[in-house]
């Protein structure tokens, strides 16, 4: 059995660790996304910092005649605008970022301290920003959803025919449809068991409380979902 008191021949590791320099990297932050939704949007500049929406009451009838005979009388009508139409009002994140002085004198090497402090927390209002344009309760996309535009799905997980009927719904051609991760895996699911080839697709995973347009669980047990 070895001595366990023989004496020390030669520098320990641990020791030597205090004379090496180590490669350090700027600090990583897991939430970072590609954040796709800001980057495909169509933008409108707001002089007043706030958009109204303007809408024709589809409530009133527009009176018009088709194939009129002779001098038969013409209908007067006119277009009744929304009285108090939707405005939005332009929102603002807003956060003070604390540095102490004595921190950015003396452990500012080799990564400037409030250089990454200020970029993680750039990055960090940049993801809310997203989040809230899903998940705003004045703005956001889920909750301004038209009734008439949910759709329920037909089995389980969605399905090209889901998507098809999803089709029918948009009156102008969309640039891209949102939807939760689970939704986009169970629908490549349901594509490779017809053997019909997927759509292309970005995952990128956002913590949304709902499922944006084109949603449904992966679970074949829920036939109740909806398709938004």
């Amino acid at each position: 059995m070895a001595d366990e008191t023989t004496a020390q021949q030669a520098l320990r590791e641990q020791a030597a660790f205090q004379l090496a320099n180590v490669n350090k990297t700027v600090p990583q932050y897991g939430a970072i996304t590609p954040r796709w939704l800001v980057r495909l949007l169509d933008w409108k500049p707001l002089e007043a910092g706030t958009f109204r929406l303007n809408r024709v009451d589809e409530g009133k009838a527009i009176e018009v005649t088709c194939g009129q005979v002779e001098e038969t009388p013409l209908p007067g009508t006119y277009v009744q605008y929304e009285e108090k139409p939707k405005e939005h009002k332009l929102s603002a994140i807003n956060a003070v970022l604390n540095v102490h002085t004595r921190i950015s004198d003396l452990f500012s090497k080799p990564y400037d301290q409030i250089g990454e402090q200020l970029r993680l927390v750039i990055e960090d209002v940049k993801e809310r920003q997203e989040s809230e344009l899903l998940n705003n309760a004045e703005y956001g996309f889920l909750h301004n959803v038209a009734p008439k535009q949910h759709l329920k799905i037909r089995t389980g997980p969605p399905t090209p025919d889901d998507l098809d009927e999803l089709l029918t719904k948009v009156w102008k051609e969309p640039s891209f449809f949102l939807a939760h991760p689970r939704s986009i895996a169970a629908f490549g699911r349901e594509c490779t068991f017809r053997g019909v080839p997927p759509p292309d697709y970005h995952p990128v995973w956002k913590p949304i409380s709902h499922m944006a347009r084109y949603s449904a669980d992966s679970h074949r047990q829920d036939s109740s979902q909806e398709l938004r």
